[in-house]
């Protein structure tokens, strides 16, 4: 029996030679180069803004994420299943339709999201939850929510 370590470069290679497996780690790649990015901009934002300013930073862009998940409603996991595997078995036109679909679904829902959650930001003011200036800086990014749902 040959031991694991000298096997694994086989299996490996044997694995990482599949399309499907390409796609995955392309995929993973992607998401943890994205990640970086942002804990990147997250440090130099930190070290740059005074500490009120970082808050209201902070605070905004936690509403976009939270509301950028509920907005693509699963498709982006979706698409890591369902693209490779039309993509493998030649089915380019459900891989573009999936596409379409996702695009259109997540935009249908983050439109009202936005008007929801500004419509939430802007009362919130009278209401003496949040500055105007919190509120204006929310709403600002709140308005980038459709295009980080493409993505």
């Amino acid at each position: 029996m040959t031991p694991v370590p000298r096997r694994l470069p086989a299996m490996l290679a044997a694995l990482l030679g599949r399309p499907l497996t390409l796609d995955v780690f392309r995929s993973l790649a992607v998401r943890v180069v994205g990640m970086l990015a942002a804990l990147l901009l997250y440090l130099v934002l930190a070290r740059q803004l005074p500490v009120a300013e970082f808050g209201v930073y902070a605070l905004a862009l936690g509403w976009l994420n939270l509301l950028a998940m509920v907005a693509t409603l699963g498709t982006d996991n979706a698409a890591l299943r369902f693209l490779p595997q039309y993509r493998v078995a030649g089915e380019l036109d459900l891989a573009a339709g999936f596409q379409r679909f996702a695009a259109r679904l997540s935009v249908a829902v983050a439109v009202p999201l936005v008007l929801v959650a500004s419509a939430f930001a802007a009362i919130a003011v009278p209401a003496g939850r949040f500055t105007p200036e919190t509120a204006k800086a929310v709403i600002i990014l709140l308005f980038a929510l459709p295009f980080i749902a493409l993505i």
